[in-house]
């Protein structure tokens, strides 16, 4: 098969997963575990929005790939992410419903200097899922360049809008595991490859707290003692857990 054939079709591929598991889980979003079930496309619930609508996740990713079209440029990146906040740009239904705080704050922050290094929060507590939510499209483009390359961007990339250590080493993570995918290997083995070259860049503090993403762990829990939380470790650690239980999308 031709390579840059298969590339853009697992692109596509990925996106349309992103944007329709996205729309799939709109209407539950901070339901209690085990209060509803989602069986097909619905709609209203949380936000109120019709069947198919997505979030400001898929936004987002969407954003970043468009920018990427034309090559890697951060600025224009953030520009996208102001024209979304501001204009509603690459949403569902022209309105923005469930903009994040750390994202926001971040975006407000860049219109006021343009400089992208500076604006995003570090603070511990701001390790929301947000940033890792948006990477896919730049794991993607990154994907065969060096491995220390994938990291330092995922890591800058991920600064846009959550600048804790713990969110830039998620979306690393994320970004090691899809070059690992698109070689073929699968999901153990990939996270094997991630964990492994992500090593030297994990402060002895960090190390701990993704310990179950790091030794696989994750893979064994119960579903009971997987959160569906925010936060950007759990997010991880559920998703990898879903991929691992799941045998269709």
């Amino acid at each position: 098969m031709d390579y840059a054939a298969d590339l853009r079709k697992r692109l596509s591929g990925a996106v349309t997963g992103l944007v329709v598991g996205d729309a799939l889980g709109v209407p539950a979003e901070f339901k209690r575990r085990g209060s509803y079930e989602i069986i097909g496309m619905t709609g209203y619930g949380t936000h109120n929005q019709p069947p198919g609508t997505w979030s400001d996740d898929s936004s987002l990713a969407l954003c970043t790939a468009y920018s990427l079209t034309d090559g890697y440029n951060p600025k224009e990146i953030m520009s996208l992410f102001e024209k979304w906040l501001y204009n509603s740009f690459m949403t569902a239904h022209n309105e923005v419903f469930d903009a994040g705080g750390a994202t926001t704050d971040a975006i407000i922050a860049f219109g006021h200097d343009q400089d992208y290094t500076k604006c995003a929060r570090t603070d511990e507590l701001s390790n929301g899922n947000g940033s890792l939510m948006r990477i896919m499209p730049a794991s993607i483009y990154f994907h065969s360049k060096s491995n220390d390359e994938i990291i330092s961007k995922s890591f800058e990339i991920s600064k846009f809008t959550h600048g804790h250590i713990r969110s830039q080493l998620c979306c690393a993570y994320y970004s090691l595991l899809v070059k690992a995918i698109l070689n073929n290997l699968p999901l153990s083995e990939a996270m094997d490859f991630a964990s492994d070259n992500l090593e030297d860049y994990i402060p002895d503090k960090e190390k701990k707290v993704l310990k179950r993403i790091l030794s696989k762990s994750i893979l064994k829990e119960k579903v009971k003692k997987v959160s569906a939380s925010g936060y950007v470790v759990h997010t991880l650690e559920a998703s990898l857990w879903c991929c691992n239980q799941a045998k269709s999308f």
